[in-house]
């Protein structure tokens, strides 16, 4: 009864589960990047300029790749209009013939472009979880370091320690 009610539950919160490890992950290797600028900022603002300068790449190559997607759908357009007279003379389909036979096609079109925005969101959201991970240095795993903080020393963890073999177990 148990192990049918954890498969159930499971089912329903896979995607909510997914989400929160995406985030954990996230958090976890953009921690050496954040850890480098805590060396000079405040742990919230050196989170915030990793996250910043992550996002800031990819922005950066969305914009590169613009013009090429652009290209891209710039020929199809162009070409449309000899298609729609090449569909009327060899298969005698006009226009609002195509209008009906595509209604289905929009619907689907219509879903499809629901479930991006639903992606987006949960990735936004995602996005928000992993900066709140990362303003809580303990709970990303890995090697303790420690630094001087204004109460005192303070310890967080590196992704990646984990794996280390303890010393007294290290071939020499």
């Amino acid at each position: 009864m148990s192990l049918a009610l954890f498969l159930w539950a499971l089912s329903h919160l896979y995607s909510l589960l997914l989400w929160v490890f995406l985030a954990f992950t996230l958090a976890g290797a953009l921690d050496p990047l954040v850890g480098l600028f805590a060396r000079r900022f405040p742990r919230p603002s050196a989170v915030f300029l990793a996250y910043l300068m992550v996002l800031g790449v990819m922005g950066l190559g969305f914009y590169l790749a613009a013009p090429l997607l652009i290209l891209q759908f710039h020929h199809p357009g162009e070409l449309l209009p000899m298609v729609l007279q090449w569909l009327q003379d060899n298969l005698a389909l006009s226009l609002p013939d195509l209008a009906s036979s595509l209604a289905s096609s929009a619907h689907v079109a219509g879903d499809l472009l629901l479930r991006v925005g639903e992606t987006v969101s949960e990735m936004v959201l995602a996005l928000v979880l992993a900066v709140m991970i990362a303003l809580e240095p303990h709970l990303v795993p890995g090697r303790r370091h420690t630094f001087q903080g204004a109460a005192g020393p303070r310890c967080w963890r590196i992704p990646g320690s984990a794996w280390a073999a303890p010393r007294h177990l290290r071939l020499r």
